[in-house]
């Protein structure tokens, strides 16, 4: 018949044994799979952000990593800055790219044709636009031109789309003061 100690013992290495698995399951197993998880999710989020993929809902991975795809119609209607800016500032009220399609992720436009933008801004002295892309790594921030006021009190300008096109499209406000705001939009060629 076995002692009370060597039954005592027993129990304890199999509580002990019992905390190491749980300890291997609890610090090894979950952050490896969550760890998957969200390198899967990140996939899918930049796959979706380049007009890859069409099931692009977002996910609670997303939403804790305050990952956002620009998710806006053919004219965007974007208000720019803060609600307690002072009224010198300027403001981008909207932004639209004739002839575009959006695509959910893209605007985009036939290659070879010259876009034009369209801007409704306030409290401005000067519109710029530029495209940012990435050439071999490296980010690029390139100045395409100045947009024109119009009569109407837009403001316009044009840029060609080139094969193989897919940037930001940055339209850059700048008030009297030097105060300025800007507004990304993805565009790309099709």
């Amino acid at each position: 018949m076995p002692s009370l100690v060597e039954n005592h013992s027993a129990t304890w290495i199999k509580v002990w044994i019992g905390l190491g698995g749980f300890a291997f399951f609890l610090f090894l197993i979950i952050p490896a799979t969550l760890g998957s998880a969200v390198l899967k999710d990140r996939l899918r989020f930049v796959q979706c952000q380049n007009g890859q993929r069409k099931d692009c809902g977002g996910s609670a991975i997303w939403a804790m990593y305050d990952w956002n795809l620009s998710t806006v119609s053919s004219t965007q209607n974007v208000v720019s800055g803060d609600s307690n800016q002072a009224t010198t500032e300027p403001r981008i009220e909207s932004v639209s790219i004739t002839n575009a399609t959006y695509d959910g992720a893209y605007y985009r436009v036939e290659i070879g044709t010259q876009a034009e933008v369209i801007a409704h801004v306030t409290n401005v002295k000067s519109v710029t636009m530029y495209l940012n892309t990435i050439v071999k790594d490296k980010p690029v921030h390139k100045r395409i031109t100045s947009l024109e006021l119009q009569k109407d009190g837009s403001y316009r300008g044009t840029f060609l789309v080139s094969p193989g096109l897919k940037a930001e499209l940055e339209l850059e406000a700048v008030d009297p003061i030097g105060h300025a705001t800007s507004l990304g939009i993805r565009v790309a060629a099709k």
